[in-house]
């Protein structure tokens, strides 16, 4: 081989692999293309999701669609309810207007400037209410406790009234003078 036949064969494939270069440069702008007109196609079809739901939200569907709107319906409700568990988290509360994010204590929106609307009282929920219960039956089991002490106490004291009276030697007078009580001696 001579060395214009190998020039004339380089210069062939080089020709050839530039046309498949732009061949597949072409290609793949043409797949760009096409992707972004089906995400046009799928951005529209969502978009007439949301307007058909919206539309027939809370009428009779046709039953093709009701699991779809069943699904919805949940999914919206997990969401406000994860939604509402993070702003008790953070302490935070959104503006029903404008949607941002503010302090819960916040009387208008940093935002938009809406004012906020009071706060509802709070219902004691059923942990609340169980723990109100049992906190006024310890009450009442201390006020018991407390009563039952006060009858015991004044039954000692009775009693060391009567064994004063029965006996003025000198251990009664030293029991009243420290206090002690005939009761606890029975418990020990």
């Amino acid at each position: 081989m001579d060395w214009n036949q190998i020039t004339q064969a380089i210069q062939g494939l080089s020709k050839d692999v530039s046309g498949k270069v732009k061949e597949t440069a072409d290609v793949l702008k043409l797949r760009q293309k096409a992707s972004v007109e089906k995400q046009r196609i799928r951005d529209a079809y969502e978009e007439i999701g949301r307007l058909y739901f919206k539309e027939c939200e809370g009428k009779e569907v046709a039953p093709e669609y009701q699991e779809f709107f069943d699904t919805i319906a949940e999914a919206s409700a997990a969401v406000a309810e994860f939604k509402s568990k993070i702003e008790e988290l953070r302490n935070t509360k959104t503006c029903p207007e404008c949607g941002a994010e503010m302090d819960k204590e916040a009387a208008f929106c940093a935002k938009c400037g809406a004012k906020m609307p009071e706060p509802e009282p709070e219902e004691k929920g059923e942990c609340e209410a169980v723990e109100a219960d049992f906190c006024e039956v310890e009450e009442c089991e201390a006020a018991e406790e407390a009563e039952g002490e006060a009858t015991e106490e004044a039954e000692c004291e009775a009693e060391a009234a009567d064994a004063k009276a029965a006996c003025e030697c000198e251990a009664a007078e030293e029991a009243e003078a420290v206090n002690v009580c005939c009761c606890d001696e029975k418990e020990e």
